[in-house]
């Protein structure tokens, strides 16, 4: 084994993480992720009767679909014949025009997106909220320290799914001789890190319970 360019890239994707994570600390980083999750969640759960409340009360979708017709002059929407969503059902709106179905569509999405943005907003203000409190003296470095391990296992892990990932696909490749020089897949095989992010990536595999085969 030797060190090659891709264990030095390797290197400083995780160094950049562990200085990402330094400075935004423990309760920042693990903040984010819990604020994503909780925003996607919040999104799937409340964008349906949020959009069927705004429709309902104040008619978002029938006036979007009215400047759908007037500024995207689409023969299709004056069919009578309606259309049927495939993603969206609801006893309100089960069955109307295109420009209704297109609107709901735009609607729904923007709903979606805006309670996503929000509740990731109020979390990270908490997050950092929280930060700010427990960011003094030997707290603070602990929390600094805990940033950086955070974040540097966080890209280590993302590396030996990515490397665990293409590395079959890249060997297959290099047995046809297609895409992937006899050179490349010399410095694969002797790169000093590349073995241990597949070593990783199978124990992970063996964790959660399933089986990648061999990727030598």
């Amino acid at each position: 084994m030797s060190f090659h360019a891709v264990d030095c890239i390797i290197l400083l994707l995780i160094a950049g993480g562990a200085l990402a994570g330094f400075r935004k600390g423990f309760i920042k980083s693990v903040g984010a992720i819990i604020s994503a999750v909780l925003g996607i969640f919040a999104a799937v759960y409340y964008w349906q009767p949020i959009t069927e409340y705004l429709q309902k009360n104040y008619g978002v979708i029938t006036f979007v679909a009215e400047r759908c017709e007037k500024i995207i002059p689409i023969t299709a929407f004056e069919d009578t014949g309606g259309m049927t969503s495939l993603l969206i059902s609801s006893s309100l709106y089960a069955y109307q025009g295109l420009a209704f179905h297109i609107a709901r569509l735009l609607v729904s999405a923007l709903v979606f997106l805006v309670v996503l943005g929000v509740v990731s907003i109020l979390l990270r203000m908490l997050w950092h909220f929280l930060s700010m409190i427990f960011g003094w003296g030997i707290m603070g470095g602990a929390d600094r320290i805990g940033g950086m391990a955070f974040e540097a296992a966080k890209a280590i892990l993302l590396l030996s799914i990515i490397v665990g990932l293409m590395m079959p696909l890249t060997r297959s490749f290099s047995a046809t001789g297609i895409f992937i020089s006899e050179e490349m897949l010399n410095t694969i095989n002797t790169s000093t890190l590349l073995p241990y992010l597949e070593s990783l990536f199978e124990v992970m595999g063996t964790i959660i319970g399933v089986r990648f085969g061999s990727i030598t």
